[in-house]
């Protein structure tokens, strides 16, 4: 039987009239504003939903169970989809049920449509109940949008005194004459205005940080092991030129932050924040904070931002001040040049002397030519492999590419029909031979030496059926690479006495074959070094000698060509195969710059406009 608590009701319009001017955090006002609901309801379990995107279309921003074990609370977990889908976005949506209500009240946003709901179960179907339970639930509709407006009130309160304490920062800076005390003083205001336990702040030098100053310490040993990682950390956020938050929740791995969990791991500090010090748009220094209690918020970010930014430049100014005689020599130095080239166009001055300084350098320095060229490896020591006889393929133990060692059998023709007429003719020679000593016996010598011919006629037929099958297995006749010849799809297939099956060649006596252009093989000489890159390896580069240069030019594609032969300097190495194509370059003296970049263009102009 249901009946409404009028202490509970009490009490839920109490903690209403609190919610109203509550500017707290968003997760216990959400807990708070569903008890009091449930409480002006009478509802024993109630949910706060906000509609989200994604997979999971509904969110639970906060739960009420009035002692009911969790069952009921379960019961309207699984009605969220059915009741969500069908209530109301402007008035409250009653469900109800044989033995309970549902009430959707919809949650008023400012300049936006609801989101957010709260759904209540009430053990009540009467409906002059529900009516008043309806009624009374539209008049807390608005107190979210009450919520916010507060929020957004203190938020604006907040921004100006933080604005305000910029503005007092900024006074105070400009009164300091100098840069150690200035980012003293950096440190302490923003230690104190942020509750930071330790502000530290560096500048850069080269490409390093440096310590310059740390909140409440008047000094400090750079060697110190806690000094060197907070330089570590700062230059880590230098590199990369972004602010820099620990614990980083939202780093997507994008951002390097390894110093800054080995810093917060040896000072034990809960949070720690980063932040580059810029002056036009340059990395001048960073400063970090660090917190024992607390994370840095967004909002915290961005305030400490604008309070650096807006002193960042004083700061600079200070920084260039105080330096030792010799770095404002330096940058007196680069004035006095600004003053003998004018301080009009003052690079485009330099530039062109700087061009013309080049330009003589590349007319009169030497350097050294070498001549571009393809090549090929080649060798001489090649070996043809041929079928011995008439047969068919039986097995192949090798492919094109393969290293072979000598005496290896690489292919092997099939034996059967020589084995049979091995077979054959040996019993055939066996009879003769019985038959020559019977007719020896008988004195019969006619037919003795017929069959004694016989014999020797068949004796030779056996040694060359022998021979062929001696010769059955093509065996390597040195030690190898098989340059052409894949007969694996041929297996069983016919083959002819002479017809070609491999081509071996040794890889002891490979060379390179430079095709050099004849425009540049006046620059060649025999017994040039050079070096060859193969397309396998670019990488890799072996050392070569000119050994002699073909008499007779060569057509090509690209024109006509001289084939320089080059040999190795060092042992070729074992994966080299004949055919491999690179470059070459071959030594060809020293010239100067200009020369090796416009004697082809002048070359051509010479032999085209001739008189």
């Amino acid at each position: 039987m249901f009946q409404q608590d009028p202490l509970r009701i009490s009490r839920g319009l109490h903690k209403l009239r609190v919610l109203r001017t509550y500017d707290g955090a968003p997760e216990k006002f959400w807990t708070v504003f569903l008890d009091s609901s449930s409480d002006l309801a009478g509802a024993d379990t109630g949910l706060i939903i906000e509609k989200v995107q994604g997979k999971n279309p509904f969110k639970v921003l906060a739960e009420y169970d009035g002692n009911t074990g969790g069952e009921s609370l379960k019961t309207l977990h699984k009605m969220i989809p059915a009741t969500m889908q069908k209530c109301s976005c402007k008035n409250v949506t009653i469900f109800s049920t044989k033995t309970f209500s549902v009430f959707a009240v919809p949650l008023i946003k400012e300049n936006c449509p609801p989101t957010v709901y709260v759904l209540l179960k009430v053990a009540t179907i009467k409906p002059e109940e529900i009516s008043a339970i309806s009624m009374a639930l539209s008049s807390i509709i608005d107190v979210p949008m009450q919520y916010q407006r507060q929020s957004e009130a203190v938020r604006v309160l907040q921004d100006r005194e933080k604005i305000l304490n910029v503005l007092d920062l900024n006074v105070l800076l400009n009164s300091q004459p100098h840069f150690l005390s200035a980012v003293m003083l950096l440190c302490n205001e923003i230690a104190s205005a942020y509750k930071c336990t330790r502000v530290s702040l560096g500048w850069c030098k080269g490409r390093y940080i440096r310590l310059k100053a740390m909140s409440q310490a008047d000094s400090f040993e750079k060697k110190m092991e806690i000094v060197q990682k907070a330089e570590a950390a700062m230059e880590e956020a230098a590199e990369q030129n972004t602010e820099i938050r620990i614990p980083a929740e939202d780093n997507d791995g994008s951002l390097y932050v390894r110093d800054h969990e080995s810093y917060q791991r040896a000072t034990s500090t809960g949070a720690l924040l980063t932040l580059p010090i810029r002056h036009n748009n340059d990395v001048v220094g960073v400063c970090l904070l660090e917190r024992t209690a607390g994370e840095f918020t967004d909002a915290d970010v961005q305030h400490i931002r604008m309070s650096i930014d807006q002193v960042s430049a004083r700061i600079h100014d200070l920084y260039l001040n105080d330096r030792w005689a010799g770095a404002k020599l330096a940058d007196w130095g680069r004035q006095k040049v600004a003053v003998l080239l004018g301080f009009e166009h003052t690079w485009m001055k330099l530039i062109a002397l700087v061009s013309a300084a080049a330009l003589i350098a590349v007319m009169t320095v030497p350097v050294r030519y070498r001549v571009d060229s393809p090549m090929i490896l080649k060798t001489d020591d090649i070996t043809f492999l041929a079928a011995p006889f008439d047969g068919y393929i039986s097995s192949v133990n090798a492919k094109a590419g393969e290293s072979v060692d000598k005496g290896k059998v690489i292919l092997s023709l099939d034996k059967k029909d020589l084995i049979l007429e091995e077979a054959g003719i040996q019993a055939e020679f066996s009879k003769t031979r019985r038959e020559e000593d019977k007719f020896r016996a008988d004195v019969r010598l006619a037919e003795m030496r017929v069959s004694q011919a016989q014999s020797e006629q068949l004796y030779s037929r056996l040694n060359i059926v022998q021979l062929r099958l001696s010769k059955a297995d093509v065996k390597a006749p040195f030690k190898g690479i098989i340059i052409e010849g894949d007969q694996h799809e041929r297996i069983g297939s016919p083959v002819k006495q002479g017809e070609v099956l491999f081509k071996l060649g040794r890889i002891e006596d490979i060379r390179v074959e430079a095709k050099v252009s004849e425009s540049e093989i006046q620059n060649i000489m025999p017994g040039a070094r050079g070096q060859v890159a193969l397309t396998s390896r670019p990488n890799e580069f072996f050392d070569i000698t000119v050994q002699r240069i073909e008499p007779a030019a060569v057509s090509d594609q690209a024109g006509n060509i001289f084939q320089v032969v080059c040999s190795f300097n060092n042992q070729v190495p074992q994966w080299f195969r004949p055919g491999m194509t690179g470059v070459s370059k071959i030594e060809a003296g020293k010239k100067t710059l200009f020369w090796v970049v416009s004697h082809r263009t002048f070359d051509f102009l010479r032999l085209k406009l001739w008189w």
